[in-house]
């Protein structure tokens, strides 16, 4: 009895310890995936501003994504606002 409980803890030694690196690797990788999302997102929030600028001649910057006159990429759901005559709203209005 006690021989098959030795035999035993070290199957499950082994297996603790084969899944541990397997683990690690897997949450190295998952790691490394983030961090290139967060580049990317990084990267896509730094072009709004001059989306806003294109489209609606709206002033935006990263930290102020929403321009008070015309709304912009960075708003929630709103693009074109009242004093949206430069671009999307006033292109909405010509198209209608």
């Amino acid at each position: 009895m006690l021989d098959d409980s030795k035999v035993q803890r070290k199957a499950t030694e082994t297996l603790m310890n084969s899944s541990r690196e397997q683990f690690s690797n897997t949450q190295q990788q998952n790691r490394q995936k983030l961090d290139d999302i967060l580049l990317e997102v990084t990267s896509l929030e730094s072009k709004i501003p001059e989306l806003n600028k294109q489209i609606c001649d709206g002033e935006t910057s990263i930290e102020q994504p929403c321009d008070e006159l015309c709304g912009g990429a960075g708003c929630d759901g709103k693009c074109g606002g009242k004093g949206d005559d430069h671009g999307e709203g006033r292109l909405w209005g010509l198209v209608q």
